[in-house]
Parts: structure tokens; sequence; C-alpha cells
């Protein structure tokens, strides 16, 4: 009992599996299980994308401040 599975790599290098009937036959509930997986996972990569956009234009927020908190020193100073 059980199926073959062939799995290739980069390299070029093919191996076959036998797995059992378990892991090969579809379950009822296995694809909506699945989609659901995949729909969790698309929706966290766009939050976590947005979140590192923030931060990146937090940052980019600071430095400006940072820049022009040294521009005002040295023209206190210069006066």
């Amino acid at each position: 009992n059980g199926k073959l599975v062939a799995i290739g790599d980069q390299n070029g290098t093919v191996s076959l599996l036998q797995v059992c009937d378990s892991l090969a036959v579809q379950q009822s509930n296995e694809k909506l299980a699945i989609s659901g997986m995949f729909e969790r996972e698309t929706k966290r990569e766009k939050n976590l994308e947005t979140r590192s956009k923030e931060i990146a234009r937090k940052q980019q927020k600071v430095k400006q401040q940072m820049v022009q908190q040294k521009s005002q020193e040295t023209d206190e100073q210069a006066a």
C-alpha cells in the first residue's frame, strides 16, 4: 500500500518516496483547511509588510528630526 512521490531539487537530484495512504489520499476537510491556512498566511504577510513600511517611515522621520535638531544647534552656536 502507499503511493510514490517524486521530489526534485535545484541541483537536478530526484528522489522517489513512498508515502502511506493517509498522506496520499485527501481527507474530506483537508482542502478547506489548507485554503484557510493560505488565506491567514497571506493576510499575515500583508500585515507584516505594512508594519515594516510603517517602521521604516518612523525611522526616516526620526533621522530627519535629528538632522534638523543638529542644524539648529549649529546655527545657535554660530550666532
